[in-house]
């Protein structure tokens, strides 16, 4: 018994989260609600609400001579794959944004602390010669 989450689940059925989610509200799919608030559904429930899934997974399966299963096996790693894709490009807009407050911030601290002091005895040479004068 394979589940799949509501990304998935949209992904191989051809439509929206949004319209999975619905459905889920509605009653019309069930869904099962895990510990850390996120769905996870049938891969059977889907196709009972969705029977074209059915009829056109087969049909491509027995073209292909693949089962049901591996088809919505290989559809689930695609949504996932998707999925995985936006994180990424959030995580480098995300790393783009921190890199560019980074020197902000490093611009500001130059401007805000004194200037390093001379070595020790750097000072002392000038003192020496200030006096020697």
């Amino acid at each position: 018994m394979a589940f799949l989450s509501i990304s998935e689940a949209a992904g191989i059925a051809g439509v929206t989260k949004v319209t999975i989610w619905r459905f889920i509200k509605q009653g019309k799919l069930s869904a099962e609600r895990q510990d850390n608030k996120a769905y996870r559904i049938e891969e059977s429930e889907l196709m009972r609400v969705f029977p074209e899934i059915t009829e056109k997974r087969e049909t491509v399966s027995e073209l292909r001579g693949e089962s049901l299963q591996e088809t919505l096996q290989v559809e689930s790693l695609k949504a996932q794959i998707a999925l995985l894709k936006d994180q990424l490009n959030a995580m480098q807009h995300r790393e783009e944004w921190l890199m560019r407050r980074i020197e902000t911030l490093e611009v500001t601290q130059q401007r805000l602390l004194p200037p390093p002091k001379k070595p020790f005895l750097d000072r002392l040479a000038e003192a020496w010669g200030r006096f020697r004068r």
